[in-house]
């Protein structure tokens, strides 16, 4: 998953986030977590799929619907764990 991610920085061609993403353990550490947390799900396999197929189309607007969605998901998975629900 990180892998993905690292490429998709690079492939923003955004070199802070790149060097960041790269160079410090934080985020690998985040989505360590979310996969140890929360597994591997097919609805999360699509979503990279849906993301990469946007970013293939040069669609920037759908990639960042993607991923703010994919983000906001994961916020409400965060907090029903966190409340017991």
């Amino acid at each position: 998953d990180f892998e993905f991610h690292l490429a998709i920085a690079k492939a923003s061609k955004n070199e802070i986030l790149f060097l960041v993403m790269k160079n410090t353990s934080a985020y690998s550490h985040y989505l360590e977590e979310l996969n140890r947390v929360f597994g591997i799900n097919e609805d999360s396999l699509q979503g990279h799929i849906e993301q990469f197929q946007a970013l293939k189309n040069k669609d920037a607007a759908k990639v960042k619907e993607l991923i703010r969605k994919g983000m906001e998901e994961n916020i409400v998975k965060v907090r029903q764990r966190m409340s017991g629900t």
